[in-house]
């Protein structure tokens, strides 16, 4: 391979990629930063030498003044503490959200930081504080408890900070569905796209986690790993959705049995035995009355029978 031919294939973030994204949007390239992994990649860095994925994403992000060239990146090789967003939209952060179930509401979430042992509470004087009302220091601290209600946390649901397009229907939405494949959906398609699989029941099994929701880009093998995230349908919806991942995950065991009384009809599983051990007559855990296991009689076993006649 020439050198002519090592140029090219790496491709430079200054000379090549930013000058492709500046002509693609019209800004100037020295405005245009790229993150790779929470850090700003360097100019000189090039394209292969990132080892990039099908699934891997580079954020790009425009500076609110323009750098001459060559001061970008030497300020700093970390992302700026302060957001590049200028958008009203974001002002009030919450990085944790919540299923309210008093409510039945989507709700930012506050976390709380708790004392270690109860002694640090009870015992007179033991913590002190300045106060900031009166400017008094180090006054000791009086603690009050009251009764608190436990809201679900919903760890898929992120703030769009990096302004992240629905897969869906390619909207920028406040909040979003991150699910581990990177992929973002807003939080009205996500909640449409759930209704559809659960009343479709084309949920997919996770041995770590169960039956879930796929990820809504066709082909990715993410999926949602928090299945709380389903209580933004509803507790209805939720406690539904329960039923058919148990339904669905009881369908596909060897050990299944089923109640035959019709005024019982319970389904149970077995403990896995080996065939020389298994017990012929089981019982059912609702309803305590035997059956076969094999021809599934209540009364009178056929299974013996069968095998005198074949004798």
């Amino acid at each position: 391979m020439d050198e002519e031919s090592i140029k090219a294939v790496q491709l430079l973030i200054r000379n090549g990629l930013k000058e492709k994204l500046a002509e693609k949007t019209g800004f100037d390239a020295h405005s245009i930063s790229i993150i790779f992994c929470g850090r700003n990649l360097n100019e000189t860095t090039t394209i292969r030498s990132l080892f990039l994925g099908p699934q891997t994403n580079l954020t790009v992000i425009l500076t609110k003044k323009k750098s001459s060239p060559g001061t970008i990146f030497e300020a700093t090789s970390q992302i700026p503490n302060q957001s590049v967003i200028d958008d009203s939209s974001f002002k009030e952060h919450s990085s944790f959200h919540v299923f309210c179930k008093k409510e039945g509401l989507l709700q930012k979430g506050k976390l709380r930081a708790y004392s270690t042992c109860w002694d640090d509470l009870l015992i007179s004087n033991r913590i002190k504080a300045d106060c900031k009302g009166c400017d008094c220091m180090a006054t000791p601290v009086r603690f009050s408890f009251k009764c608190i209600e436990y809201a679900t946390p919903l760890s898929h649901i992120k703030r769009n900070t990096k302004r992240c397009e629905c897969v869906i229907c390619g909207d920028f939405g406040q909040l979003c569905v991150s699910l581990d494949c990177a992929h973002n959906t807003c939080i009205d398609c996500f909640t449409a796209y759930c209704q559809q699989v659960h009343d479709q029941s084309n949920m997919v099994y996770k041995k770590s986690v169960g039956f879930t929701v796929p990820c809504a880009v066709s082909g990715c093998f993410g999926c949602v790993t928090d299945v709380h995230i389903f209580y933004i349908l509803g507790v209805n919806a939720y406690k539904r959705y329960q039923r058919l991942a148990a339904q669905m995950y009881f369908a596909q065991q060897d050990s299944k049995q089923y109640c035959p009384s019709r005024l019982c009809g319970a389904a149970f599983m077995l403990e896995d035995e080996e065939d020389d051990t298994q017990e012929k007559i089981i019982m059912c855990p609702e309803c305590s009355k035997c059956f076969c296991r094999f021809c599934r009689a209540i009364v009178d076993c056929v299974c013996e029978q069968k095998v005198s006649n074949q004798e």
